[in-house]
């Protein structure tokens, strides 16, 4: 592999536009079809362009130590098949993307297609430009450990334009990035990034305007998965945070998440959305499996949840499941997990929450089929022996104490007592 480095600003088609050193004195090379497959090129502190229609493969760099402010601004289209980064910490942009322009960065299928390890950004979209970004089974964008406030991609302003990023993780962020790592601003622009997202700096999206649509599983293991001020934000997914991460900023203080669907959180993992302030999150006809762990808060701002047939439904899955979401007004959307009929049950059972001395409530409770089964420690079975009843055999209903015997019981003997549990645990 060999690194060419920009001779003269100008075109990057044009005859002998690159060079084996960076001051020129080396050997000049020319690349008309835009063919430099296996080649880094260095924009090398040069205004570059490319006319419409370009295909430039290779691996496109603007290196920070000799190369200030380097770019590259298609005219019309440009394709870059290859990988991009940038290390400079010009926020012009490496790759500026106007009014009209559309790029297309196809990467490798390996690796990283776009990069970013300073404190400038690789690539810049303004009033209408459009930019695409496919690096099929691996990561699309990724902002390093030390690039501080860098971005991969931002759109500042107001425009139409669009940002469409498909690859098995749209993005990951580095511990030192301070974030966001992707921003979309433009007024009325649409933006869908389909892949995972991994965050370990403080942030790693910014909505600030238009429609930004998340599909897939983002992971946070530190700061914020996003910051929304104006326009919308749909999470087409189930975030997963880890520690003190959250899914939203607390600089979220406009503008509109919508989390809706069918969903699933898997079990021992967590979905911790902070503390909501000032924006609106939109959970209506939110059906969200939960075997893990979703925490809710709420400040300012508005939290919809829907109501009747549009209710947002967290059902628990499990005695290990937890859900909590700040205000009374809300635990209304928390199902717990349904107790059996007396009918479908082999013994007696007993409904209702626990008093604050321990002892049993009978009744049905505050919610019909939910609150605390106990199976009496004495008394005569109960019940039909049908293949329901039968689903469940209890052998021995005070521990230490001889297992039941009978049909019903026959291959027991001796399990694990059951006590009872508390179904559904209000916040």
């Amino acid at each position: 592999m060999t690194i060419y480095y920009a001779k003269a600003a100008g075109s990057v088609l044009a005859a002998n536009a690159w060079n084996t050193a960076a001051d020129g004195t080396g050997t000049d090379a020319t690349f008309a079809d835009g063919n430099a497959a296996g080649h880094t090129l260095d924009l090398n502190a040069l205004a570059m362009t490319s006319p419409t229609g370009t295909t430039l493969t290779c691996t496109l760099l603007r290196s920070g130590a000799t190369n200030a402010g380097g770019t590259l601004t298609p005219t019309g289209t440009l394709t870059i098949v290859g990988t991009v980064s940038n290390s400079h910490t010009s926020t012009s942009g490496m790759l500026i993307v106007g009014a009209g322009d559309n790029l297309t960065i196809t990467g490798p299928g390996s690796g990283v297609a776009v990069t970013n390890t300073s404190t400038g950004y690789a690539i810049v979209i303004t009033s209408t430009g459009v930019v695409s970004i496919t690096n099929t089974g691996a990561t699309a964008c990724e902002a390093g450990a030390s690039s501080g406030t860098g971005r991969c991609v931002s759109h500042g302003g107001t425009g139409t334009g669009s940002l469409t990023i498909t690859a098995d993780t749209v993005l990951t962020v580095g511990a030192g990035n301070s974030g966001p790592a992707i921003v979309f601003s433009g007024t009325g622009s649409t933006s869908q990034l389909t892949g995972a997202v991994t965050g370990n700096g403080t942030g790693c999206l910014y909505a600030a305007g238009g429609t930004l649509t998340l599909t897939g599983t983002p992971t946070i293991n530190a700061g914020y998965l996003l910051r929304v001020t104006t326009g919308t934000f749909v999470m087409d997914g189930v975030p997963v945070t880890t520690g003190l991460a959250t899914v939203l900023s607390t600089n979220s203080t406009g503008g509109t998440v919508t989390w809706t669907g069918s969903r699933t959180l898997a079990a021992a993992t967590d979905c911790n959305w902070g503390i909501l302030v000032g924006a609106t999150l939109n959970l209506t006809s939110l059906a969200l499996a939960c075997s893990g762990r979703i925490f809710i808060g709420y400040s300012s701002g508005t939290l919809t949840l829907g109501s009747g047939g549009t209710l947002a439904q967290i059902n628990l899955q499990s005695s290990a499941a937890c859900a909590a979401i700040l205000g009374s007004a809300h635990s209304g959307a928390i199902v717990g997990p349904s107790v059996p009929s007396a009918a479908d049950t082999r013994y007696g059972i007993t409904r209702g929450y626990p008093s604050d001395s321990g002892a049993a409530v009978t009744g049905t409770g505050d919610v019909a089929g939910q609150g605390t089964l106990q199976i009496p420690n004495s008394g005569t079975p109960t019940g039909t022996e049908d293949a329901t009843s039968d689903a469940c055999v209890v052998s021995g209903k005070t521990y230490g104490s001889t297992p039941r015997t009978g049909s019903a019981a026959t291959g027991g003997g001796g399990g694990a007592p059951v006590f009872g549990g508390n179904m559904v645990r209000r916040v």
